[in-house]
């Protein structure tokens, strides 16, 4: 397994993820992490693998597919996930791989993470290919089933052939290294459903090598042929997998059949109904047939008739299917809330069957949107202010109870459990919104951002609004600043924030050039003259304040100055301030002059 590194985001991602966030990129950069590493594929060519992530319920977050390199990298909301690697589709030569082994293994992704190493190597699946022997003696099909072989014990794997027949092949690619076995199952012609094929799960016998050993090693890219032959039974050419079902308990039964044998045809489908004995159903010659309620409590079949290449027919029965009696059942459902985008559950009460499962199918405004058989569907969120019914049947001795429960679909609530802050609010810098996303419950999935879904930001300043400020000016320094924040969603109530205000901050003017003095050398009698040196921003008022000996110097507040007897000797400056509406003033100091000790007339 490879070793996971944690370090702080590096500057590349968040510029990424600024880039595709907008102008909350920054935030929502600060509030993810990211997950990077490396695909080796045995072609050499890693481009065509998919990498899967997946919150670890199993929920699809994103795909991706890696550099040609090799590398791959993504930026994700923090959670717990699992990453897996496909190879490319139609691959059958590669096995996909989860990031961990055989168990995939858990990614806790925090905010500000940058977790490398999630390295995969994906390798060559093995491959058995099964021939059964020709033999003109023997029609009936076989099955054959592989299993693995763990310290000796078989382990089912759930890898069956089709029905093969005499001379007929089967493949079983994508093959994890291992030791298997293969076990024959002869399939007679005359079974006619498929429950009836799936009790002949007993080993019909074992497939063993020229030695005698009934193990087959699979090594990774290694392709393994071995052959079998078909016992002969007499019976009924037949199809796989005929099998009549009520889906959705509607009353709707459909007829699925796999591929014919090879030269055999279906004359027709007849259906029949009835208690003691069958009769013929007119007009019906299909795959799917809506039960009258005058069939309730009969039973429902169907008859295949079959020609094979010699024109030889035959006849192929369906398993048979109650037309169940439908009641208003004595029991009764109770919805948990009916809230968009979360979970309902039918809870029931009363005298209900003793059954073992229960069918439960949801509705809204009579349209069925989904059936499953453990009480519990997520609302659609377009459902709001439409009716959702949820119907309960259980089946017992031909008799399906049925009771149902609605109700109108409410809108969700998000709840504001803190407030967005302001930052960068001075003068020449943008401002940007804090912890804009965090502030719900629950918390948007940027994963799952939909049309329906609006983010909004009004700026205002002294309680006016104004448009998003790209740059603040000198006109705001000093006011007072805060954003309100709206989130709209279908199913959900429109929720509506305020940032606390904040005082947007003086901007800093400073000096580039400090004040420059006409000369290097002074003496009584002369005039110094001063420049007001260069500033960051073009000064509006401009302060000048002359020193001698680190005092000022009364009256000499011009950029001249008339050098008198009194600083004969004294060592002058000049002081300038520079001023601008929105800024803090600034203070630059010229070089330093000594004056000439002697003058004209010095005693």
């Amino acid at each position: 397994m490879a070793v996971i590194r944690r370090s702080a985001p590096i500057a590349l991602v968040l510029a990424l993820l600024a880039s595709a966030l907008g102008t909350s990129g920054s935030a929502q950069a600060a509030d993810h992490g990211t997950m990077s590493g490396t695909v080796q594929h045995p072609s050499g060519d890693p481009t065509s693998v998919q990498i899967s992530i997946r919150h670890a319920s199993g929920q699809l977050v994103r795909t991706l597919r890696p550099q040609a390199d090799g590398r791959w990298s993504v930026v994700i909301a923090p959670g717990t996930y699992r990453v897996r690697f496909d190879p490319a589709s139609g691959d059958r030569s590669t096995l996909p791989q989860h990031w961990g082994g055989t168990t995939p293994a858990d990614l806790v992704v925090r905010a500000g993470d940058a977790i490398t190493g999630i390295d995969a190597r994906l390798e060559e699946a093995g491959r058995v290919t099964v021939n059964v022997a020709p033999d003109p003696e023997a029609s009936d099909p076989v099955q054959v089933r592989l299993v693995r072989v763990d310290d000796g014990a078989e382990v089912p794997t759930g890898l069956v052939s089709r029905r093969l027949r005499p001379g007929g092949s089967h493949v079983f690619d994508q093959l994890p290294a291992g030791t298997y076995r293969a076990h024959v199952d002869p399939l007679p012609a005359y079974l006619d459903a498929l429950e009836d094929i799936l009790r002949l799960s007993a080993p019909g016998y074992l497939w063993r090598d020229a030695d005698g050993r009934p193990d087959l090693t699979v090594t990774a890219g290694g392709r393994t042929a071995i052959r079998v032959s078909a016992p002969q039974l007499s019976g009924t050419p037949s199809f796989p997998s005929v099998y009549l079902r009520e889906r959705h308990r509607d009353g709707v039964f459909t007829l699925s059949t796999g591929t014919p044998p090879a030269g055999t045809s279906v004359v027709s489908r007849q259906w029949f109904a009835g208690r003691d004995g069958l009769l013929p159903l007119a007009g019906q010659d299909g795959t799917s047939f809506t039960a009258p309620p005058a069939l309730r409590g009969q039973d429902l079949t169907v008859r295949l008739l079959l020609r094979d290449r010699a024109g030889r027919e035959s006849a192929l029965w369906s398993n048979a299917v109650p037309v169940m009696d439908v009641v208003e059942s004595a029991g009764t459902v109770t919805l948990t809330p009916v809230v968009a985008d979360s979970l309902v559950q039918a809870e029931l009460s009363g005298t209900w069957p003793q059954v073992s499962h229960y069918l439960y199918r949801l509705f809204v405004d009579g349209r069925l949107i989904e059936s499953n058989g453990y009480a519990e569907f997520r609302v659609p969120r377009e459902a709001v202010g439409r009716t959702l019914t949820i119907e309960v049947a259980a089946d017992a001795q031909r008799v399906r109870h049925v009771a149902r429960a609605s109700a109108v679909v409410r809108p969700a609530s998000r709840r504001v459990v803190s407030r967005p802050s302001i930052r960068d609010a001075r003068v020449e810098s943008t401002p940007h919104l804090s912890n804009a996303w965090e502030i719900w419950n629950p918390v948007p999935d940027l994963n799952y951002i939909t049309p329906d879904f609006r983010f909004q930001r009004q700026w205002y300043l002294d309680g006016k609004p104004i448009a998003t400020p790209r740059k603040l000016s000198w006109r705001y320094g000093g006011r007072r600043l805060h954003a309100r924040v709206t989130l709209t969603q279908a199913g959900y109530r429109t929720v509506t924030v305020d940032t606390q205000p904040v005082t947007v901050q003086l901007g800093r003017i400073y000096s580039q050039v400090r004040p420059d003095l006409n000369t290097l050398m002074v003496s009584v009698g002369d005039t110094v003259r001063a420049s007001k040196g260069t500033w960051s921003v073009r000064p509006r008022s401009v302060r000048y304040q002359w020193y001698a000996d680190k005092k000022p110097i009364k009256d000499a507040s011009t950029s001249r100055l008339k050098v008198t007897k009194k600083l004969a000797g004294k060592r002058i400056r000049l002081k300038v301030t520079a001023g601008h509406p929105g800024y803090r003033s600034a203070t630059r100091w010229s070089d330093t002059l000594r004056v000439n000790p002697w003058y004209p007339g010095q005693r």
